[in-house]
């Protein structure tokens, strides 16, 4: 059965906010079909800068250090991973539905049998109908909004408490809400992408127990480029599967369950850049990057230095949805307390 793709909100209180397995050698490096013969296509980066050096001169780049180089290696890497003949149809949202001939231009021989398969077959078409390069200036690197280093820790008007915890070295980092330890978002990042791995604050979830997700298969879930612009759009798809933190309630850490729940969501976002944007209080003004999804209904708001500062909600007055502006700095700091491990086992049918 052909899986259903559509945007799915999972809560103002959880903000939707993975580390990729490493993928060997041999499965990141394709044939090329790039203008420079010799420049092959990396399936693990959307830019020649992130190569090691010789590639990088095998594509005609040098080291990176400047917006043009970045921009340039950009189209390096879409002119060799490109297919040759993957066209862009209106009339669907996936190339999954497209005839086994331009199926096979796009890189998919055989026919979508697999939720993997849509899902990769929905990104192709998502690429093929959306992507623009950045701008040869005006680039930020959006981690650089993400991490707080000013402060331990943020609070609203009301005391809700928002932390910032990286784990060095680890390409990980955190955002520890409610100032609980157990209730957290936390990230994935390389040289190309911010995503979502796991969140643990999923009220009321589901309705059958199920008060965290992941968003699977880690590194699926974008939540913004490094390499971020003003007007920058981008897509994920990704598969949502819940589980239970809490023993009273039944079996804890496992996606399979006594009640079990997933599903798949995709959507567009859009990056907004303004700089110093005022948001009073002890932050004040600072360059800040907002995410907009859900339709522009919904925004998160990262101030450059201090983090995650804001969510900010432009849709019809709904209870329980309301702006929620972090501008008082604390020196508190909150480890996350991972309850679940890394492996939660296979994911129910």
């Amino acid at each position: 059965m052909k899986p259903s793709f559509s945007l799915a909100t999972l809560g103002v209180l959880t903000t939707v906010l993975f580390a990729c397995t490493a993928t060997p050698e041999s499965e990141q490096t394709s044939t090329s079909s790039s203008l420079v013969p010799n420049c092959a296509c990396r399936t693990d980066t959307d830019n020649v800068c992130n190569y090691p050096a010789a590639q990088r001169d095998a594509c005609g780049i040098g080291a990176c250090s400047s917006n043009d180089q970045w921009v340039h290696g950009w189209e390096l890497h879409r002119q060799a991973c490109a297919p040759p003949v993957c066209a862009c149809h209106a009339e669907t949202d996936n190339v999954c539905n497209y005839s086994a001939a331009e199926r096979q231009g796009c890189g998919i021989a055989n026919p979508c049998a697999s939720n993997n398969d849509w899902v990769r077959g929905w990104q192709l078409h998502h690429d093929a109908c959306t992507s623009s390069p950045p701008p040869a200036s005006n680039t930020v690197d959006a981690l650089e909004y993400f991490r707080n280093t000013r402060s331990g820790s943020l609070t609203a008007s009301n005391g809700d408490r928002i932390a910032f915890y990286e784990l060095p070295g680890q390409n990980k980092f955190y955002y520890v809400k409610f100032g609980r330890s157990k209730s957290f978002e936390r990230y994935g990042f390389d040289g190309t992408n911010v995503w979502l791995e796991r969140d643990t604050t999923w009220p009321p979830g589901d309705g059958r127990g199920n008060d965290a997700y992941d968003a699977l298969p880690f590194g699926s879930l974008t939540w913004a480029k490094r390499q971020a612009f003003d007007g920058q759009k981008f897509g994920y798809s990704t598969e949502i599967v819940g589980f239970n933190t809490v023993s009273s309630r039944g079996q804890t850490c496992r996606y399979a369950w006594e009640h079990p729940f997933h599903y798949p969501a995709a959507a567009d976002k859009e990056v907004q850049l303004v700089a110093n944007k005022d948001w009073g209080g002890d932050v004040g003004k600072a360059d800040s990057l907002g995410l907009r999804y859900n339709g522009g209904k919904e925004i998160h708001w990262y101030a450059k230095g201090f983090g995650f500062v804001s969510w900010e909600w432009r849709g019809e007055p709904t209870p329980g949805l309301a702006t929620v502006v972090w501008n008082h700095t604390s020196s508190t700091r909150i480890a996350p307390d991972e309850v679940c491990g890394a492996d939660l086992g296979p994911i129910p049918q």
